[in-house]
């Protein structure tokens, strides 16, 4: 059998990781204590309670997604790069998450600064 996990190096550092909480009260992380990544495709969506984004960094609290049935994880990147080729060149990652359900689509998107938009579209640009 093929070995699927991912394991990463610090060179690829994410500001924000997500947590999966189960109905059972286990929890699936994106990172886990083995170095291990793991992929939204992992998360059994069925038994889900919650669905968490967990910063790294001090003083920001965790933002939850209550979870229903009948609804489908939305998680995504966008990564923007500014003043291309430039001493001030600057790259930045947003963080998109959410759910799409029968009657409604939900994006959170967490912006470098760690602002919250929340939108039923893709956030295209730094405000």
């Amino acid at each position: 059998m093929t070995d699927l996990r991912v394991y990463r190096d610090d060179s690829e550092i994410l500001m924000w990781k997500w947590e999966a909480h189960y109905l059972d009260g286990s929890v699936l992380s994106q990172k886990d204590e083995d170095g291990i990544f793991h992929f939204i495709k992992e998360i059994d969506q069925s038994k889900l309670s919650s669905f968490w984004m967990i910063s790294e960094l001090p003083n920001y609290p965790p933002i939850a997604l209550q979870w229903k049935e009948g609804r489908k994880i939305i998680h995504f990147y966008r990564v923007r790069r500014m003043s291309i080729g430039t001493p001030e060149e600057l790259i930045y990652r947003m963080y998109c998450f959410g759910y799409e359900g029968p009657d409604e689509k939900v994006i959170l998107t967490i912006m470098p600064d760690g602002g919250v938009i929340v939108s039923d579209e893709v956030v295209a640009e730094v405000m």
